[in-house]
């Protein structure tokens, strides 16, 4: 089982778990943690009882807690959820068409994730009747917080597909490229 999360100090904190089986995605099970930390986060992927291949972190992961001495990587390294640190999107629409690349191919459990099926359902762009238009950015609201944490599962997803031989591309050419193509499922 590999981990995508997305976490922030005093925020909320969403992470995924998912099997990446060659060409498909499974989403097994997610948690929101309200208002935690790293310990939060590594009791909650304790307590699963799952084997994990990798944990895949946000970019934040980097910085230090407030008042620690450590980088937040660091601590999860020493309760025994050190992973990967992915990269700082150049852009949030770069991420967003990840997902629109993988999210054909993805499967998410409807027993244990119905909090992330209606999430999705509800994340959206405001429409501006004067201009008959979409806003560029998504509504900022709870929803929100389970998109973002789901293009770090389709930046992993990627990412593992790379290392296993199964796409040939660079792990950046892959993402550019998702940000390019011209997906049917829009």
């Amino acid at each position: 089982v590999y981990t995508a999360c997305d976490i922030g100090r005093m925020v909320t904190i969403i992470i995924y778990y998912q099997l990446i089986p060659r060409n498909t995605i499974h989403i097994i099970d997610c948690t929101r943690i309200e208002r935690g930390g790293i310990n939060d986060t590594a009791q909650d992927m304790k307590k699963k009882n799952y084997t994990y291949g990798r944990h895949y972190w946000p970019h934040d992961m980097e910085v230090k807690e407030f008042g620690a001495t450590m980088k937040r990587i660091q601590i999860a390294e020493t309760l025994g959820v050190g992973g990967k640190v992915l990269e700082k999107e150049k852009d949030k629409q770069e991420g967003i068409e990840c997902v629109r690349q993988i999210f054909p191919r993805t499967f998410i459990d409807k027993e244990k994730c119905k909090e992330l099926i209606r999430a999705l359902r509800n994340y959206r762009h405001e429409y501006d009747t004067l201009k008959g238009t979409y806003s560029k950015n998504p509504v900022s609201d709870w929803s929100a917080d389970w998109a973002d944490a789901f293009r770090y599962v389709a930046r992993s997803a990627i990412e593992v597909e790379y290392e296993s031989g199964w796409n040939h591309q660079s792990i950046e050419e892959a993402i550019h490229q998702a940000s390019l193509e011209k997906n049917p499922y829009r």
